[in-house]
C-alpha cells in the first residue's frame, strides 16, 4: 500500500504499557499517527475528468494515468472521500481533481 507524505510518527513510552514492554523488553513503540485532512475539508477542487471505476483499477493507475506520476493517489481518494482501492466499486465514478498540488500545499 503506498503512504501518504508527510506522515506523522510518534513515540509511545507511557507509564499505560511499561508492563507489557517490559515483559516484551520492549523501550518504546514506534507508530505513525493517523491522517487527518481537517486543512482540506472546505477545499473547492476544480476537476479535469470523471473516470468509471472499472475491474483492475486503483488509485497509483489513476494518478498514473491522469498526471503521468503515481504520487498523486491520495489526492485522487482524498478528493472523493473514499481513500483506499477497497472503498471503490465497480461503476463506481471517481472525479480527478485538476490540480493535486494544490491539495498537497494545503496540507502542509
Amino acid at each position: 500500500m503506498p503512504k501518504y507524505p508527510q506522515h506523522n510518527n510518534a513515540i509511545i513510552k507511557e507509564d499505560t504499557y511499561s508492563t507489557i514492554f517490559k515483559r516484551k523488553g520492549v523501550t518504546f513503540l514506534k507508530i505513525k499517527r493517523t491522517k487527518t485532512f481537517e486543512k482540506v475539508k472546505d477545499l473547492e477542487m476544480e476537476v479535469i475528468a470523471e473516470h468509471v471505476w472499472s475491474k483492475n483499477d486503483n488509485l497509483l493507475r489513476l494518478s498514473q494515468e491522469y498526471y503521468g506520476v503515481n504520487k498523486f493517489w491520495w489526492a485522487i481518494g482524498l478528493a472523493n472521500k473514499k481513500p483506499t482501492d477497497g472503498h471503490y466499486n465497480i461503476g463506481d465514478i471517481v472525479y480527478i481533481p485538476k490540480n493535486p498540488v494544490l491539495i498537497t500545499e494545503a496540507m502542509r
